[in-house]
């Protein structure tokens, strides 16, 4: 082999290292699969996410994820993005740029920001390094760093907590952020992970990583009528419940829209009232479950 040849190989093999380096995100076949919940509906489905191929975007070898819905999180079906040195990043097409998603090897106090959607209410999200651990998966020791999510924008002001694990991304959702109103769907929690190297991995959410249901309408019970009043509401509201046959348990758990958990009880009566005064103004998720089978619905605090 002469000169010429050898430095082309070292010159390729360079080449070869560079990409595989960059690529330790979302290997080719990597698959999320999350909760996907329909607005006003008991109907729960699988949202995936696959790893399909590579792209080059603005000199970037990137990572191509493909969604199998799109969500109310006002972005598309397609997502592009590349990793270095810890750092993932995604292009954000209303900008034409890439922004910071997380960085695994932050330290604590450590921030960065997501510049999000431009409505007249909200701008970016600021993210904050709370603490940082270690998680085993399938006997392999990943990062694992809590965050704070912070939207600092009135009126919709809020604050929600995070768990980002490394080459994985947060375990609620690949883009936890705030992002409007609207009543079509809403991904997470993650259910299940896999790709080549971390191999399979489930959160325990749900018994099934493709576990769906049609909500309450198709049970036996399906004269189950549930009012929310009022909505929007200032600070107090009211569950109903107008049935023609008592459950013998039921549960709600509300949530904010970064699906952080502000409220969880029970309740014996077909009336059941809840106070927000201490929460910020914004929209807020109601799971209520009746004899293990979960309703959903929104509602909207304001002053």
């Amino acid at each position: 082999m002469n000169r010429a040849k050898l430095l082309i190989g070292i010159g390729f093999l360079i080449l070869g290292i560079n990409i595989s380096s960059a690529q330790t995100w979302a290997p080719i076949g990597a698959k999320w699969s999350y909760t996907l919940r329909f607005a006003f509906s008991g109907e729960v489905d699988t949202l995936v996410v696959r790893s399909t191929g590579d792209t080059i975007i603005q000199g970037k070898q990137c990572r191509i994820l493909k969604k199998n819905i799109t969500t109310c999180d006002e972005r598309g079906i397609y997502e592009y993005m590349y990793s270095d040195s810890g750092k993932v990043f995604f292009f954000d097409n209303s900008r034409s740029k890439f922004q910071m998603l997380f960085n695994i090897n932050a330290k604590i106090a450590d921030t960065w920001i997501w510049k999000i959607k431009d409505f007249p209410s909200q701008d970016s999200v600021v993210v904050i390094v709370d603490s940082i651990s270690t998680i085993t998966i399938n006997s392999i020791i990943y990062k694992k760093i809590f965050v704070e999510y912070v939207n600092v924008t009135l009126p919709w002001s809020i604050s929600g907590n995070g768990r980002i694990i490394e080459n994985m991304g947060d375990d609620y959702y690949l883009f936890p952020w705030v992002s409007g109103i609207c009543d079509i769907t809403f991904g997470g929690p993650l259910r299940c992970y896999q790709d080549s190297i971390m191999g399979h991995f489930e959160t325990g959410v749900v018994s099934n990583c493709n576990y769906r249901t049609v909500g309450l309408n198709e049970k036996s019970k399906s004269e189950i009528v549930i009012s929310i009043y009022p909505n929007p509401t200032r600070n107090t509201f009211s569950i109903i419940l107008d049935e023609t046959e008592p459950f013998n348990s039921k549960q709600v758990e509300i949530t904010n829209l970064l699906g952080v958990r502000i409220f969880l009880g029970t309740f014996s009566t077909n009336k059941y009232s809840i106070d927000l005064t201490n929460q910020p103004d914004g929209v807020y998720f109601i799971s209520i479950k009746l004899d293990g089978k979960s309703v959903y619905y929104k509602i909207l605090k304001q002053k």
